[in-house]
């Protein structure tokens, strides 16, 4: 769901709540992550990891021989034929014409039989 089109209530949540005065469009929102170096989001990930190792978070996670299971899928999450950046992949179809989308590699921590 775009977010420009999120009902007006839960705006009012948003703004109430989160002090969010106004949400960009896929567009906007783009254009601010991709001026993000993903090295700096890899500390953060370490840390949020170190973070749920100290206050035993995962524990409750734990599977055969302590393991922890990650499900793993790719997401896309952008796709256009006339809008692109030079971060975009861009695959050639068979008719001859290219879309241009970005994607991330997606992880949730899972167990058998946890809902």
């Amino acid at each position: 769901m775009p977010f420009v089109n999120i009902p007006r209530q839960r705006l009012i949540i948003y703004e109430l709540f989160y002090k969010i005065n106004s949400i960009p469009s896929d567009n906007g929102l783009r254009k601010i992550l991709d001026q993000i170096d993903s090295q700096e989001l890899r500390k953060g990930f370490h840390d949020l990891y170190q973070w749920a190792s100290d206050h035993k978070v995962l524990d409750a996670f734990r599977t055969w021989e302590d393991h922890l299971i990650f499900s793993i899928d790719e997401v896309e999450h952008f796709k256009s034929k006339k809008i692109a950046c030079s971060h975009c992949l861009q695959p050639n179809h068979r008719d001859g014409s290219q879309s241009n989308y970005h994607c991330m590699l997606s992880a949730a921590l899972v167990k058998p039989g946890m809902k």
